[in-house]
């Protein structure tokens, strides 16, 4: 069941709540059940010079940047047998939480 504060924010932030937050400070983080993700980068660089961190619960799980050329985030796993592009980081976070990391990381949250 989804706490009266997801709820609230999907109202107030819309579908892209996540983008918004990820433009501006390169730092997400989302409960999911019991699970902590947390997308990661540094907002002092440029997207283009960035290769940024997807960690479950503490772990590093995957890395993903961004591509000016399709617009797109790809992210790269040993699960997902080659990349995987999402237009925004709602996009991404929302295969994660329906996934429940399925096709990025094996049960433990460690890479291959």
């Amino acid at each position: 069941m989804r706490s009266v504060s997801e709820h609230l924010n999907e109202q107030v932030f819309g579908k892209d709540k996540y983008q918004g937050v990820w433009s501006g400070e390169k730092y997400v983080v989302v409960k999911h059940g019991k699970d902590k993700i947390e997308l990661i980068g540094d907002k002092h660089k440029s997207p283009k010079q960035q290769i940024y961190t997807i960690k479950k619960n503490g772990k590093q799980v995957a890395t993903f940047d961004f591509d000016s050329g399709s617009d797109s985030y790809w992210v790269t796993s040993e699960e997902t047998k080659g990349q995987k592009s999402f237009e925004t980081i709602d996009d991404l976070i929302a295969f994660i939480k329906k996934e429940k990391g399925k096709g990025l990381w094996i049960h433990d949250g460690s890479m291959k």
